[in-house]
């Protein structure tokens, strides 16, 4: 038995986020994206205008931290309220672990209590097998073992809509919608593609590159990039993303138009972001850098002030007690997550995240702008002024002992699960290949 104790121009169609009726929860989650790479995160391009308008009625917070820089802890952490050496769904060596059967989902508890939960995924780390099915009623995810991730995000909002107009039971709703495009390969449709590419280039780093192989090349400078490769990449994920964008626009007035935000949280969240380069490395799982760590974190609903902005610091497992708090439900125990809308919300906490790093666990903490890298099973710190060092470029010369005695007291953290491997098969080490994981 699981142990309950741990147990723009879119949006004005929302017509705002909060009323007195039901409460219904979407939760938005867009793989691969940078925060920094949103208008309303300061972004030059007009790349988002759809999550522009859901921030202009909601809360923008500024210092998320992601649980690892890929997607399976990632996601774990969002669905669990916990961190990932806690939950412990991530890589080890070379097996892979999903979420225990007797971790307690958020999507259990809501449908504990009485929720019509529907999820609609696509990629292979959220599948069944990981056990991201666990409380939904209707689960959707397009890449189960060894199929791949090609499903985009008009594809996606057609089967949430589509499966929408066969579902209105009358229950309270929590729909999970997960869009993957913005991943390598970035390959937007033709009316995406070009809208910041040089039309000229004519070079390899174009829509199909990607793949595994070329990617580890560039990351150990056996292929270089120029300044016109990097430029169409950038601009070919920005493509990415402007639809993707779109997509979550026409998603969100469907459900208007369905009259399921009458008085809705939405909740819209990265589970990692992407390199270009930052620190000489392409795409993303190699390193605990801002670039892949900091990921936006939009929240529109009563309670939740619209064309807010919130500096304090935020991890994914906020979501879950949040959304439980605000659907007027307990929050649990021993979770590291806290309800971002409590009065008792800490203004300065240390956020930590980590990542398998060859035969070791690396980790970092993050309180304000203060940052420390922790290497050699703890041994060695490097501390960055966020403040003023956003690119963290330049190591500090002295170490902020509280800081680093948080990023070693998470490093010694004891998994709450032991979950089995996830077998792997011929065609599933394939599609992991393909996605650059392996």
């Amino acid at each position: 038995m699981k142990n309950l104790f741990l147990f723009a121009s879119f949006l004005f169609l929302l017509g705002g986020c909060g009323s007195t009726r039901q409460r219904n929860v979407i939760l938005v989650i867009v793989d691969t994206l940078r925060s920094d790479h949103l208008g309303c995160y300061g972004y030059e391009r007009n790349t988002t205008p759809a999550m522009d308008s859901l921030a202009a009625n909601g809360v923008r917070y500024l210092n998320v931290t992601a649980g690892e820089p890929w997607t399976l802890p990632s996601m774990a952490t969002i669905f669990t309220g916990l961190l990932p050496l806690e939950h412990n769904a991530r890589r080890r060596g070379d097996s892979y672990y999903g979420i225990d059967s007797e971790a307690v989902t958020l999507t259990e508890y809501l449908s504990s209590y009485g929720f019509n939960t529907a999820a609609f995924f696509n990629v292979i780390f959220m599948n069944a097998d990981f056990g991201f099915h666990q409380g939904f009623h209707h689960f959707d995810c397009f890449s189960s073992l060894g199929s791949s991730s090609d499903r985009n995000a008009e594809q996606t909002v057609d089967s949430v809509l589509l499966w929408l107009d066969g579902n209105q039971s009358g229950d309270p709703l929590f729909l999970a919608v997960h869009f993957y495009d913005p991943h390598l390969t970035y390959s937007p449709p033709d009316s995406f593609a070009g809208i910041w590419s040089d039309p000229d280039y004519a070079g390899e780093f174009n829509s199909e590159w990607g793949q595994r192989e070329t990617v580890v090349n560039v990351n150990l400078g056996i292929i270089g990039l120029s300044d016109e490769d990097l430029f169409n990449l950038v601009a070919l994920y920005d493509g990415e993303v402007a639809y993707t964008d779109r997509q979550i626009g026409r998603l969100l007035a469907g459900l208007r138009a369905r009259g399921l935000t009458d008085d809705a949280l939405v909740v819209l969240v990265a589970d990692h972001g992407e390199e270009f380069l930052d620190h000489n490395k392409f795409g993303h799982a190699h390193s605990l850098y801002e670039e892949l760590l900091n990921v936006p974190l939009i929240i529109c609903g009563s309670g939740f002030e619209a064309g807010a902005t919130c500096e304090a610091g935020v991890s994914q497992a906020d979501i879950l007690p949040t959304v439980l708090a605000w659907t007027g439900n307990d929050v649990p125990q021993g979770l590291f997550g806290v309800d971002l809308l409590s009065p008792d919300f800490p203004a300065r906490r240390s956020v930590p995240a980590g990542m398998s790093m060859e035969e070791e666990y690396v980790v970092t903490a993050r309180r304000n702008d203060l940052k420390v890298h922790l290497f050699d099973r703890g041994s060695v710190a490097f501390m960055f002024d966020l403040s003023t060092d956003p690119g963290e470029h330049d190591f500090l010369e002295n170490v902020d002992s509280t800081l680093l005695d948080d990023a070693r007291f998470y490093l010694s953290t004891p998994p709450l699960f032991r979950p089995a491997a996830v077998l792997v098969e011929n065609v599933f080490l394939d599609a992991l290949q393909n996605l650059g994981y392996i």
